[in-house]
């Protein structure tokens, strides 16, 4: 997690050090590219890294050698490289955070993974799955989320994304004395104020794709998934929101229908 180590350290973590390299260097250290010959190096945060660590990190990547800090002789490595950022690398290189080199040859396959609100059908799979995690975590009893709870879940856009999730299904755990969660349970007050507001009042800098896109969202999503109703919140056909959902690819966030997730999902 680049974002957790601080920048004057990240050379010597990635690359490692030779015994008297800087004060305080003991010994010898390997770094996580060469503990990780032969298997994968995943580089969190990665818009985080240091810009001088970028340059070593391009020849790492083209020679496929690192060179401990301090040391003069390359070590071989054969390492997958896979990195992961929730910031605009592209925009990075156009500020000077970020060099172009690097971007281009980290940015071989490339996998966009939607927001929370885009992909609504998976929110009561993961809600599941952490619940049922936190239960395990704590020693509780299995509990589940009731139907109203579960479209509370569906309605909601998710600001936080997976975070968010995650924690107020971890919060209403805790709460909840029964095996059945209610919707009052679920704690979403902090968010739901802004996002009303942003829903009633889209931002007019918004490309007129984007808002046509996210007004298809949130009429899916509050007539959860009736293409019908949804059309007729728009003033549309239901030929033309049809359309709209293959044009925008959006058939992964209507809703699948609302039920209680069982022990066995």
């Amino acid at each position: 997690n680049l974002a957790a180590i601080p920048e004057g350290l990240q050379e010597s973590e990635l690359f490692g050090f030779e015994k008297g390299a800087f004060t305080g260097a003991y010994n010898s250290r390997k770094g996580k590219f060469e503990i990780a010959d032969k298997g994968t190096v995943f580089l969190d945060e990665i818009a985080n890294i240091n810009y001088r660590v970028q340059a070593k990190l391009l020849r790492v990547i083209e020679e496929r050698v690192v060179e401990p800090l301090g040391g003069n002789k390359p070590v071989p490595i054969d390492v997958r490289l896979i990195s992961a950022t929730n910031a605009d690398l592209k925009d990075e290189v156009q500020k000077g955070n970020f060099r172009e080199d690097l971007y281009y040859r980290l940015n071989v396959i490339k996998v966009d993974i939607p927001p929370l609100r885009e992909r609504k059908a998976d929110i009561p799979l993961l809600a599941g799955f952490f619940l049922r995690e936190v239960c395990v975590k704590n020693g509780m009893e299995p509990k589940y989320f009731s139907d109203s709870a579960v479209e509370k879940l569906m309605e909601y856009n998710w600001p936080g994304n997976i975070r968010e999730l995650k924690n107020a299904v971890e919060e209403a755990a805790v709460v909840t004395d029964g095996e059945l969660i209610p919707p009052e349970s679920l704690n979403m007050a902090y968010y739901a104020a802004a996002e009303n507001k942003a829903q009633a009042s889209p931002g007019l800098d918004m490309p007129l794709h984007e808002l046509e896109k996210k007004s298809i969202i949130l009429a899916l999503t509050k007539t959860k998934g009736n293409q019908t109703r949804a059309a007729k919140l728009l003033g549309i056909t239901r030929k033309m929101i049809m359309n709209k959902i293959e044009k925008y690819d959006l058939s992964n966030i209507v809703p699948i229908r609302t039920r209680r997730l069982k022990k066995d999902q």
